[in-house]
């Protein structure tokens, strides 16, 4: 029976509550379902499971709508990454099915507000699941590594990138996700343990210069295992690339001059076909430049490379979002054998 003794307004107001917390109640009932199973819906309840989908990504689209966040995406303080810079970065080290790097698309397309916001809502709905799943492939490839293996360049790149991606992750969730999310996932982080407090781990925040020395780091980890029979060009890239990172300056000066140093290696012995061509270098060195430079500089580097007539094969920036990994030797070897003779393990 309805209560006439409210007015119209407050009436709508009531009703309004009442969606609200129906949504919520929804939200955490599917936050929990992708966390705790992290698995296709079962076909027996896909139907009572596919409302219940339908329900939170109206909900949540309804979340980031009242919330402006399409009109926040670019926000960020000085030296800081926007949640569009940690999306983009989020996208270049997923491939496949990511719902970061369809929200990347989209950010980044001339499609409308209502278009970024169904996207972001979508991103936020199927982020859960997504995010769990890699936190199981993390703990697999974690327990598949023997002790002694452990300290081995490419576990220690591996783990590095692993969380460099998760704190991206879940400084996106933090910013732009409903509370329920962002706590949900610190819960299962801290069960797998994987962080000991999310809380503290994960505020919002990622600087610019923080994400470049982490990504010259792995750069030194993987020209550090080359250090065999490689060009002079390649040494003086990797001396200067210690130099930097030894560096408390690390300014528009430095950078420069660590870009040169890279540039000339790729340009000079990167030359397909030639002896001194390496591809896990010139990867390796690209990738480098691409963390140094700024986008449009570094987009202006590779139409360079791709106007030399000795390259046949056309570039692209995206090529070098991936770091090769580490060259492998002993217990490394030993571990890439036992996956090739165990192929159901993951390797990442």
């Amino acid at each position: 029976m309805a209560d006439n003794t409210l007015t119209p307004r407050e009436a709508a107001l009531v009703e309004k509550a009442k969606k609200e917390a129906e949504w919520k109640a929804l939200l955490k009932y599917f936050i929990m379902q992708e966390i705790l199973k992290a698995q296709a819906i079962e076909v027996a309840r896909g139907y009572a499971e596919g409302v219940a989908i339908g329900s939170v990504l109206g909900g949540m689209f309804d979340y980031v709508t009242a919330a402006g966040i399409a009109d926040k995406l670019a926000d960020k303080a000085a030296g800081e990454l926007s949640t569009a810079d940690m999306v983009n970065e989020i996208a270049g080290m997923e491939e496949g099915d990511s719902p970061f790097r369809d929200l990347n698309k989209a950010i980044h397309s001339d499609s409308s507000k209502v278009a970024k916001n169904q996207a972001i809502a979508s991103c936020l709905t199927k982020a859960t699941g997504h995010m769990v799943n890699q936190m199981r492939l993390e703990q697999i490839r974690r327990e598949a590594i023997k002790a002694g293996a452990a300290e081995s360049p490419s576990n220690r790149l591996a783990e590095r990138q692993f969380g460099r991606r998760l704190r991206l992750q879940m400084n996106v969730i933090k910013r732009i996700a409903p509370e329920e999310v962002f706590k949900g996932l610190g819960t299962r982080l801290v069960e797998m343990g994987l962080s000991k407090n999310p809380e503290m781990e994960f505020n919002g925040q990622m600087s610019e210069k923080d994400l470049r020395r982490e990504k010259l780091e792995d750069v030194h980890e993987v020209m550090q295992s080359m250090n065999t029979g490689m060009t002079p060009r390649f040494y003086k890239a990797m001396g200067g690339l210690e130099q930097f990172l030894a560096s408390d300056v690390q300014g528009p000066k430095q950078r420069d001059q660590l870009a040169v140093s890279l540039a000339d290696y790729v340009v000079n012995d990167c030359v397909p076909g030639s002896r001194t061509m390496n591809e896990k270098g010139f990867q390796t060195a690209m990738y480098g430049l691409k963390a140094v430079l700024p986008e449009k500089q570094f987009a202006s580097f590779v139409d360079q490379l791709n106007n030399d007539p000795r390259r046949r094969i056309r570039l692209n920036p995206e090529q070098f979002n991936g770091l090769p990994m580490p060259e492998e030797a002993g217990l490394e070897k030993d571990l890439a054998a036992e996956r090739v003779l165990r192929p159901g393990q993951p390797n990442e």
